[in-house]
């Protein structure tokens, strides 16, 4: 199936997952499913290939993939990911879930640029020296945060390439 789902609104696309989904399991077929939509490849594979300009980057369980990315353009793809440049050589990669604020104290500094609400959660957009980081934070953790806010940050779990 080759994106199937494209022309779909976002409703009609999760239902058509599920219904996939079931039909895939009780029929017990093979479905081979190309998508540039990560929620589409994480809700529906067994296993995931990422390709990068022709190439394997990286096979593996959609949580395998998620959880560890083994390079830069994996942990880009899949998923919401931050990125922070520790030296020439190296950078630490974490997810948005991933980082815990504070008014007082943490590792590191940065102003809040913007809050907004997702639904269930809300995201901030955080400056970090000059470098824009997306935080997930439950909906009522980010009422005591505002606009041009400073405040501390601590990156919980991490990667570097």
């Amino acid at each position: 199936m080759d994106e199937p789902y494209s022309a779909l609104d976002a409703k009609i696309r999760q239902q058509m997952r599920e219904e996939l989904k079931r039909i895939q399991k009780e029929t017990k077929v093979t479905v081979v499913f190309v998508t540039h939509d990560q929620e589409e490849a994480m809700s529906l594979s067994d296993r995931i290939v990422v390709m990068e300009k022709g190439r394997i980057a990286q096979i593996d369980t959609p949580s395998e993939i998620y959880e560890n990315p083994i390079n830069h353009y994996t942990a880009s793809f899949i998923g919401e990911m931050n990125f922070i440049r520790i030296d020439d050589d190296r950078e630490l990669a974490f997810r948005p879930q991933d980082v815990t604020l504070s008014p007082v104290k943490g590792e590191r500094n940065g102003e809040i640029l913007q809050i907004m609400n997702a639904g269930h959660f809300s995201i901030l957009l955080l400056n970090y020296n000059g470098k824009q980081l997306k935080v997930y934070l439950d909906k009522e953790e980010s009422k005591q945060y505002k606009e041009e806010q400073s405040l501390y940050f601590t990156i919980t779990k991490s990667k570097t390439y």
